[in-house]
C-alpha cells in the first residue's frame, strides 16, 4: 500500500515540475523552500480527488455487477420454474400414453393364439413400437426434469453464496468507515496541534513528537484505505466468478435441452417409419428404403447420445463442480442437499468458515489521554540530564586546572623567595667584600659566589619569566570556562523555567478543553442508548414478523390438508398445488427474510453495546484523571525535595572536596620534601639494582599488563564499601540471589563433555511411582525443570504398568556409587496376602505409592493394585542395577534378552497387574570404565560375521552374534554422531563451552564484522593478525592447525574462518590457564607425542617469541646446557619457565593481548573462576533428589514461620495504642517481607 501511494505521489510531483517549468537535476533542490509545503499541500489534494475518483468507480461498478446478479438469479428461477411446471405436466401425459400402451399390449397379447387373425399381431407389433417410443421420451422427459431442478438448486445456492459475500463485507467496509473516520479526526486534532504548537527552543521535543504521531496516523489512514479497496476489488470479483458461472450454466443447460429435443424428435420420425413399415410386405421396395431410413435414425440417436449429449453433461458437470469447489472454500451450506425439493430451495443459507476477526475499535480518546501524559517529557529530561553531566565534566575540568594553577602558583612563589634569598645572600657577601678585615682568599671565594648567585639569578629570572606567562595563560583559561559553565547555568535555568511553565500552560489549557471533550462523549453515548433503544424496538417488532409468518405456515399446512384428501378432485388438485408452491415459496422467503433481519439487528446491537461500554470506560477514565493528576503532582513535589536534599549533599560534597584538596596539596608539599631526602639514596641504589631491573623487568610488565594470576603474582583486588553495600540491599530484598543461568550453563557443559573421562559409570540410586495422568503430568514437569537447571531429578520408564489407571515407574539415575541400588525384591502391601513379604530387616527399602495399598474390588474390576517394590544398596556387591524396563510380549522378553537385561521371575497378576506384563533390569559393573566400540572395527566384524552366515546358514550361534553386532553398532553410530555434532558445529560448542549469552556473542560479533573488511562473512588468518595489531608466527598458527578451524585442510593455518571457527578458536585459546600453555608450547614441536622436544626446536620457539630482543634470552640461556642433539622434557621445559619467566612471557602477552581485545580480561578472569568453582562443585558435591526435598522443606517451614511472625505482628500493631509502637512494629514487618 505505501509502495502504491508513494508511485502516485512521485508521479504528481514529477508532473507538477514540468507543468510549473522547473529542471529536475541530481544532487540539487528541486523546489524552493518557501513553495514546499504548498507543494505537499496540492499533492494532497490531487492524490484525495483521485482516490474519490477510484473509490467512485469500484462502488459504481460493485453496485453494478450486483444488480446483474440479482436479474441474472431471479431470470433464470422464473425460467426454471416455468420449465418445470411445463415439463411436470407433459411429463404425465408421457407417463399416461406408455401407461395405455402398456396395458394394450397385454390385452392384445391375452387374446393372440395360434389361430388368430394376422390382424392382430400386427396391431399387437404397433402397440408394443408405441410403447418403446413412449418409454424412450418418457426417460428424456426426466433428464430434463433433473437438469432444470439442478440448474434451479445451483441457482439458489449461488445466490445464498453471492448475498453472504456482500453481507459480511457491507459489515467490514462500515467497521473499516468508521476507523477511517477516527484517523481522520485524529489527524485534524494533530494538524490543529501541530500549526499551534509555539517555535521556541522549549517546545522543540513537543513538535517532534506531533510530527511524529502524524506519520503514524497517516500509515494508519493509508491502510484503512488500502483495505477498503481490497475489500470492494474482492467482493467484485467473486460476484464477477458468480456472474460468469450463471451465464456459463444458463447456456450449457439451454444446449442439453436443445440436444435432449433434437434425440425426441429423432425418436418420434423413427417410430412413424416403424409403424408404417408394421404394416408392409418386409420384402418390399418400399420397406427396405423405410428400414435404411430407421438404421439412419437410429445411427443419429446413437451419435447424440453417446457423443453430443455426454459431452454436454460431462461440461455441465464440471461446470457445477468447478462453481462449488470455488464457493465451498469459502462458505458451508445449511438446509442443502442432493434431491432437495423445490420449495425448500429458498430455505438455503450460508455461512462463511472462517469469519472475520471482530477488531477493537481506535478509540481517539485514549490517544488524547496518552498526548495529555506529555510524553515528549521524558526526551526533554534525558537531554537536559545529559546537559547537567556535561556541565558536571566541566566543573572537574576547572576543578582540575584551579588544582595544577594552585601548584604553579606554588612553585612559582617558592621561586621568588629563592631569588629573594638570593639576593640577601649577595648583600651578605657584598658587605662582607666592604670589610677591609676580610682575608684576601675569602674576598676571592666571595666574589666567585656573588658570581654565581647572580648567573642562577639571571637563569632563574628567565624561567620564571616563562612560568609567569604559562600561570596567566592557565588563568585566563579558567575564567573562560567559569564564564562559559556560569552562562550554561543560567541558561538551563531560564530554560527550566520555561518549560515548567510551558508544561502548567498545556495543563491549564488541556484542563479547559478535558469540559468540551467530556460533553461530546456525553452527547455520543446519549446517541448510541438512543440508537440501542430503537435496535431493540425493531428486535421486538420482530415479533409481529414471526406471528404472520406462523399465520402463512398454518395457510400452508391448511392447504397440504386438502391436497391429501382423497375427496379433492384431481382440478382442484392442480389448483391448490400452485397455490401450494406458491405460498410455500412466501413462506421461505419470509422466513429468510426475518432471519437475515433478526441477525442484522443483533449484530448492530453488540456493536452499539460495545461503543457504549468503550465509552463508559473513556468516561471513567476521564472522571479519574483528576486523581491521578493530583499523585502527579504530590510525586512531582516529592522529587523536589528529593532534588533539593540532593543539592544540599552536593553542597556537602563541594565542601568536603576543598578540604581534601587542601589536604592533598599539604600531603604533596610533604611528599616533595620526603621525595628530595630520599633522592640521593635513591641514586646510589639505582647502582646496585641495575643488574635485578633486567631480570625483573619482565615480571613488572606481567603485572602491568594485568595477567599476574597466570604466573601467580596477582593480588587479590579489594571489594569497595558500595559493592558491599549494594550486595546487603540485594540479598535484603530478595532473600536469595536469581537463577545463576551462566552456572547451571557450566555445569550442563561439565557434565556433559567431561562424564565419560571422569571414568563413572551411572547407575539408579531411586524409584518412584505415579498413578494417575494428573499426577504423572505434575511430576514429570518438576522433574523437566530440575533437569533444566541441572540438578538431579528422576527419569520416567517409558512403559507403565497400570492395568486401569496410568501407573509409571521413575527412576533416579546417579553416579554415587554408595547410593547404587544393588537388588530388587516384589512385595504386596497386604500382610494377609501370600504375596507378601517384609525384607526391612535384612537391610532393604520398600518403594510402594499409597494408592497401590489394597487390591480391592470395584464395579467387578481391581481398582488399585497391591505391589510396592523391596531394594537394597550394598557397596560389596560389585553389580547395580543402571536400568529398569517392561515387557508385555514375547517378541520384547527376547529383544531385551538381546540386550542384556534380566527378568524378575516374579507374575505383576499376582499384584493385581496385567497378566504377561513382567519388569527386566539391566545391571553394570561398579568399577568399569564407560567404553565406545568403533563403529569401523565393528563394521569389519559384522562383513566377516554375514559371510561366515553365508557358508553356514543354519549356525544360530552366527545369527545371534550377527544382532549382537547390529546393535552395537548403531549405539557406536549413535555416539559418533553426537561427537561429531560438537565438531561440526563450532559455534554451538562456543556457547556450551564458554556460557555465553546474548550480550557476549553481540560483542564478539561486532569484533568479527570489523575484521570481515570484504563482507564475505569470513575471515583469513591475515585479517586476524591485523586486527590485534600482532605478526604472525607459529606460536599461534598453531591453534589454527590443532582445531582445524581454517578451510585451507588438515595441519595448516591458512584458509578462511567463520564465525563459529572463530569463536572456538579464540575460546580455546584464551581458556588456557598456566599449565595448558606451557602444553599448548611444548606440543608447539612434539607433533608426534613423544614427550621431548629438541634444544634446536626450543630455540626456533625463543625466536619467534622474542624477533627483536634477544640480549636478555642469550643470557638466561647461558645457565641452560644447550647442545646439539639435545632434548628437553617436558618438566625441564616447565622448570625453565619457572627460572626464567621472561623467557616464555611473550606467549602469556599475545594470549592477554586476545582476553583485552574481546570481552576484556576481567570477563575471561571470572568465566575461568567460575569454571573451576562449577567444575570443583560437581566433583565434590553429591547433591540427589532427597537432599533437594530436604531443601524445599526446610524453605517452606521458613516461609510458615515467617507468615506466623507477619500475622503476630499484625495483631499487635492493631492492638498497641501507641503510634511510635505501631511504626516500630511495620517497619519490622516491612522488614521481615523484604529478607
Amino acid at each position: 500500500a505505501m509502495l502504491i501511494q508513494e508511485v502516485f505521489r512521485g508521479f504528481v510531483v514529477r508532473n507538477y515540475l514540468h507543468r510549473n517549468g522547473i529542471e529536475v537535476r541530481k544532487h540539487h533542490k528541486l523546489v524552493p523552500e518557501e513553495k514546499v509545503d504548498e507543494l505537499h499541500s496540492q499533492i494532497d489534494h490531487w492524490f484525495q480527488t483521485r482516490r474519490v475518483y477510484e473509490r467512485t468507480l469500484y462502488i459504481t461498478n460493485l453496485l453494478d455487477i450486483r444488480k446483474k446478479n440479482g436479474e441474472s438469479f431471479r431470470h433464470e428461477t422464473r425460467y426454471c420454474e416455468n420449465e418445470l411446471d411445463t415439463r411436470d405436466g407433459l411429463h404425465k401425459e408421457i407417463t399416461s400414453q406408455h401407461d395405455s400402451c402398456a396395458k394394450a399390449c397385454k390385452e392384445l397379447t391375452s387374446q393372440q393364439s395360434s389361430e388368430s387373425p394376422p390382424e392382430l399381431a400386427l396391431a399387437l407389433n404397433r402397440e408394443k413400437i408405441r410403447s418403446t417410443h413412449w418409454a424412450y421420451i418418457m426417460d428424456i422427459s426426466k433428464q430434463e426434469l433433473f437438469w432444470h431442478t439442478t440448474e434451479l438448486r445451483q441457482g439458489w445456492r449461488r445466490h445464498a453464496y453471492v448475498a453472504e459475500i456482500s453481507r459480511t463485507t457491507k459489515k467490514h467496509l462500515e467497521w473499516l468507515q468508521y476507523e477511517a473516520q477516527q484517523v481522520d479526526d485524529l489527524m485534524g486534532f494533530v494538524k490543529r496541534r501541530i500549526s499551534s504548537a509555539p517555535r521556541e527552543s522549549e517546545h522543540k521535543y513537543y513538535r517532534e513528537w506531533l510530527a511524529d504521531q502524524k506519520a503514524r496516523i497517516t500509515k494508519h489512514r493509508i491502510s484503512f484505505d488500502m483495505d477498503q479497496d481490497y475489500l470492494m476489488i474482492q467482493e467484485t470479483f467473486e460476484l464477477k466468478n458468480a456472474l460468469e458461472y450463471a451465464e456459463r450454466t444458463k447456456f450449457m443447460l439451454r444446449e442439453l435441452v436443445s440436444v435432449l429435443h433434437m434425440d425426441s424428435q429423432f425418436n418420434k420420425e423413427k417410430t412413424g417409419l416403424e409403424l408404417a413399415r408394421a404394416g408392409t410386405d418386409p420384402e418390399s421396395d418400399e420397406s427396405v428404403e423405410m428400414l435404411q431410413a430407421i438404421t439412419a435414425l437410429k445411427k443419429k440417436q446413437q451419435f447424440l447420445r453417446e457423443e453430443t449429449t455426454q459431452k454436454i453433461r460431462y461440461d455441465f458437470e464440471q461446470i457445477l463442480s468447478e462453481e462449488d469447489k470455488v464457493m465451498l472454500a469459502t462458505v458451508l451450506f445449511k438446509n442443502d442437499e442432493q434431491g432437495i425439493a423445490r420449495e425448500m430451495l429458498p430455505g438455503i443459507k450460508v455461512m462463511l468458515k472462517a469469519p472475520r476477526p471482530k477488531k477493537k475499535h481506535l478509540i481517539m480518546f485514549e490517544w488524547i489521554d496518552l498526548y495529555r501524559s506529555q510524553p515528549w517529557l521524558a526526551k526533554q529530561e534525558a537531554e537536559e540530564q545529559r546537559n547537567q553531566m556535561s556541565r558536571d565534566e566541566q566543573q572537574k575540568e576547572i576543578e582540575k586546572n584551579e588544582m595544577i594553577l594552585a601548584r604553579q602558583n606554588e612553585d612559582l612563589q617558592a621561586a621568588r623567595d629563592a631569588e629573594k634569598r638570593a639576593l640577601d645572600d649577595i648583600a651578605a657577601l657584598e658587605k662582607e667584600l666592604e670589610d677591609p678585615e676580610t682575608p684576601e682568599e675569602r674576598r676571592y671565594t666571595n666574589q666567585l659566589a656573588i658570581e654565581e648567585k647572580r648567573r642562577s639569578i639571571d637563569e632563574a629570572k628567565e624561567d620564571m619569566g616563562r612560568r609567569s606567562k604559562q600561570v596567566e595563560k592557565r588563568e585566563a583559561e579558567v575564567s573562560k570556562l567559569k564564564a562559559r559553565l556560569e552562562k550554561e547555568e543560567a541558561d538551563a535555568k531560564e530554560r527550566l523555567a520555561k518549560q515548567y511553565e510551558a508544561k502548567e500552560a498545556f495543563e491549564k489549557r488541556e484542563a479547559a478543553l478535558e469540559k468540551i471533550r467530556m460533553k461530546k462523549i456525553r452527547e455520543e453515548l446519549a446517541i448510541v442508548a438512543e440508537q440501542i433503544q430503537e435496535v431493540t424496538l425493531d428486535l421486538d417488532g420482530i415479533q409481529n414478523d414471526r406471528e404472520k409468518e406462523q399465520e402463512l405456515a398454518d395457510e400452508v399446512a391448511t392447504l397440504t390438508d386438502q391436497m391429501n384428501d382423497p375427496k379433492t378432485s384431481s382440478y382442484e388438485k392442480d389448483f391448490v398445488k400452485k397455490m401450494l408452491l406458491g405460498k410455500q415459496a412466501t413462506l421461505v422467503e419470509m422466513q429468510n427474510d426475518i432471519d437475515t433481519e433478526e441477525i442484522t439487528l443483533k449484530e448492530d446491537l453488540e456493536d452499539l453495546e460495545e461503543r457504549q461500554m468503550e465509552l463508559n470506560n473513556v468516561i471513567k477514565s476521564m472522571s479519574e484523571r483528576e486523581e491521578r493528576m493530583q499523585k502527579f503532582k504530590d510525586a512531582a513535589a516529592n522529587e523536589e525535595r528529593m532534588n533539593q536534599l540532593v543539592n544540599e549533599l552536593r553542597d556537602e560534597q563541594l565542601e568536603l572536596r576543598e578540604r581534601r584538596k587542601d589536604m592533598e596539596i599539604r600531603a604533596t608539599e610533604r611528599e616533595a620534601r620526603e621525595a628530595e631526602e630520599k633522592a640521593k639514596n635513591k641514586e646510589q641504589e639505582a647502582k646496585e639494582a641495575a643488574k635485578r631491573r633486567q631480570e625483573e623487568e619482565a615480571t613488572s610488565a606481567i603485572r602491568e599488563l594485568g595477567v599476574g594470576s597466570i604466573f601467580g603474582m596477582e593480588k587479590k583486588e579489594n571489594v569497595k564499601i558500595t559493592t558491599k553495600l549494594k550486595h546487603l540491599w540485594r540479598y535484603a530484598l530478595t532473600g536469595e540471589p536469581a537463577v545463576d543461568h551462566e552456572r547451571v550453563a557450566m555445569m550442563n557443559s561439565i557434565q556433559k563433555h567431561q562424564k565419560i573421562k571422569a571414568g563413572q559409570v551411572e547407575a539408579i540410586r531411586q524409584i518412584q511411582f505415579t498413578v494417575g495422568s494428573e499426577e504423572t503430568q505434575a511430576f514429570a514437569s518438576a522433574q523437566s525443570k530440575l533437569s533444566a537447571d541441572g540438578m538431579p531429578h528422576f527419569r520416567m520408564i517409558e512403559k507403565g504398568i497400570g492395568m486401569h489407571d496410568q501407573i509409571q515407574m521413575w527412576v533416579e539415575p546417579s553416579m554415587d556409587q554408595d547410593d547404587f541400588i544393588t537388588d530388587i525384591q516384589f512385595s504386596s502391601n497386604d500382610p494377609d496376602d501370600e504375596g507378601y513379604q517384609d525384607l526391612s530387616e535384612a537391610g532393604y527399602f520398600k518403594v510402594t505409592h499409597n494408592l497401590m495399598h489394597k487390591g480391592r474390588t470395584e464395579g467387578g474390576r481391581p481398582s488399585d493394585p497391591d505391589f510396592a517394590i523391596w531394594c537394597m544398596r550394598n557397596p560389596a556387591v560389585a553389580r547395580a542395577i543402571a536400568d529398569l524396563t517392561v515387557s508385555y510380549s514375547e517378541k520384547e522378553e527376547h529383544e531385551l534378552m538381546r540386550d542384556e537385561f534380566e527378568k524378575v521371575p516374579t507374575e505383576l497378576v499376582k499384584f493385581h497387574l496385567a497378566e504377561d506384563m513382567f519388569i527386566w533390569f539391566r545391571q553394570v559393573v561398579r568399577t568399569s570404565i564407560p567404553h565406545i566400540d568403533n563403529p569401523e572395527t565393528l563394521l569389519k566384524e559384522l562383513k566377516q560375521c554375514r559371510k561366515m552366515i553365508k557358508d553356514n546358514p543354519d549356525d544360530d550361534h552366527l545369527k545371534k552374534m550377527e544382532d549382537n553386532l547390529k546393535r552395537r553398532l548403531e549405539k557406536a553410530h549413535l555416539a559418533e554422531d553426537e561427537k561429531r555434532e560438537m565438531g561440526d558445529h563450532p559455534f554451538k560448542y562456543s556457547m556450551e563451552f564458554l556460557a555465553m549469552d546474548g550480550k557476549d556473542v553481540t560483542v564478539l560479533l561486532n569484533h568479527f564484522e570489523k575484521m570481515d573488511t570484504e563482507r564475505k562473512g569470513t575471515i583469513n588468518v591475515e585479517m586476524f593478525y591485523a586486527y590485534i595489531g600482532h605478526h604472525r608466527n607459529r606460536f599461534t598458527d598453531l591453534l589454527f592447525k590443532m582445531l582445524e578451524s581454517t578451510d585451507g585442510g588438515k595441519n595448516t593455518a591458512e584458509g578462511n574462518l567463520d564465525f563459529g571457527e572463530f569463536t572456538k578458536a579464540l575460546g580455546t585459546f584464551c581458556f588456557f590457564g598456566k599449565e595448558e600453555m606451557l602444553r599448548y608450547m611444548f606440543a608447539i614441536f612434539d607433533l608426534e607425542d613423544q614427550g621431548t622436544i629438541l634444544h634446536v626446536d626450543l630455540l626456533e620457539l625463543l625466536t619467534d617469541l622474542h624477533p627483536d630482543s634477544q640480549g636478555p634470552v642469550t643470557r638466561a640461556l647461558k645457565e641452560v646446557d644447550i647442545v646439539d642433539g639435545g632434548k628437553m622434557t617436558y618438566d625441564e621445559f616447565a622448570d625453565l619457565h619457572v627460572r626464567f619467566p621472561f623467557l616464555l612471557y611473550p606467549g602469556f602477552h599475545i594470549q592477554d593481548q586476545l582476553r583485552r581485545k574481546f570481552l576484556g580480561l576481567k570477563w575471561w578472569e571470572r568465566k575461568l573462576r567460575k569454571y573451576a568453582l562449577v567444575k570443583s562443585q560437581i566433583q565434590t558435591t553429591k547433591l540427589n533428589t532427597d537432599k533437594i526435598d530436604a531443601l524445599d522443606e526446610a524453605k517452606k517451614a521458613r516461609a510458615d514461620r515467617k507468615q506466623e511472625r507477619f500475622e503476630r505482628r499484625k495483631q499487635q500493631a492493631l492492638e498497641s495504642q501507641s503510634t511510635l509502637r505501631r511504626t516500630l512494629i511495620q517497619a519490622q514487618m516491612m522488614a521481615d517481607l523484604l529478607m
